[in-house]
């Protein structure tokens, strides 16, 4: 099978399952009218129109739609790759429904297929040596990368890397830099 019959077989596969599900529309607009879609009742014309070696259809690829689609395969992989890592650092359910837009089922669903526990009861406080030395990183990171305070993805990409850095949870860290930042101890300058 050549090219031009491949591209012809699938096309009007295609065309055919649309006509079974009621979908004319889609092959009218492809580009053929009513009395092509009639011709297509007849099985020996569809069978010609498949293998016949002579191209009758052609691709064009719409690169701004494909480069787009391209685009936020590649988005929602890195906020998968986000949300499995705060999962596995302990953020809570209310952090990511509110910044990645998940339910609690769903958040759910992903502890289980990353093989996180839920998360029970209050974050734990952390002790005064951890907060001063977690005040200093904060603000060593804060400066390095930039990053705004009232910018919440880059803080929680911060919390993060503070998280991996010092093993505390999550959670515990997020807690503290919001009560540093209602203190008003956090400020932009």
């Amino acid at each position: 099978m050549n090219r031009a019959q491949s591209l012809n077989l699938a096309v009007i596969a295609q065309m055919l399952d649309d006509l079974r599900q009621g979908q004319s529309f889609k092959a009218l607009r492809m580009g053929l009218e009513k009395v092509d879609l009639d011709a297509l009742r007849d099985a020996s014309n569809v069978c010609f129109l498949a293998f016949s070696a002579v191209p009758w259809c052609s691709v064009n690829i719409n690169l701004a739609v494909f480069r787009g689609l391209l685009k936020k395969i590649e988005q929602d992989q890195k906020e998968a790759e986000e949300t499995e890592r705060l999962l596995r650092l302990s953020a809570s359910t209310k952090l990511l429904a509110q910044n990645y837009g998940l339910t609690s089922q769903e958040i759910a669903m992903w502890r289980g297929i990353v093989g996180v526990p839920a998360i029970r009861g209050r974050p734990h406080n952390l002790a005064e040596d951890a907060c001063d030395d977690l005040w200093k990183r904060l603000l060593s990171l804060i400066d390095a990368s930039g990053t705004d305070i009232d910018d919440e993805r880059g803080m929680i990409a911060i919390v993060a890397n503070l998280a991996e850095s010092t093993q505390h949870p999550f959670t515990s860290i997020w807690r503290l830099i919001l009560e540093w930042k209602n203190d008003g101890l956090l400020t932009r300058d």
